[in-house]
């Protein structure tokens, strides 16, 4: 049906930032004949009450630009964008 892998990242304060524990979400998918009927939203419900019993204090991920899907799920629990990466293959 379908999976989320998430690890947690504990990071120091620097005299720039203060101190953070985020849970990442590595990885997520849904078997096709399951997506779009809410498998990966109640994944991610199920992310937040980890996320919340862990004491983090942020959920983060990355995804491809073109990867609208992972987007919109993951505007639906909250998380915008924030940061761009940008990279020159050579």
């Amino acid at each position: 049906m379908g999976y989320v892998v998430f690890g947690l990242e504990d990071r120091p304060a620097l005299p720039v930032r203060f101190g953070a524990r985020s849970l990442m979400v590595h990885h997520i998918a849904v078997a096709a004949p399951f997506r779009r009927i809410g498998v990966g939203a109640a994944l991610l419900a199920e992310v937040q009450l980890r996320a919340k019993a862990l004491k983090v204090t942020s959920i983060a991920t990355s995804y491809a630009p073109f990867n609208t899907a992972s987007q919109a799920l993951f505007a639906s629990i909250g998380l915008e964008p924030i940061n761009v990466f940008a990279e020159r293959r050579i």
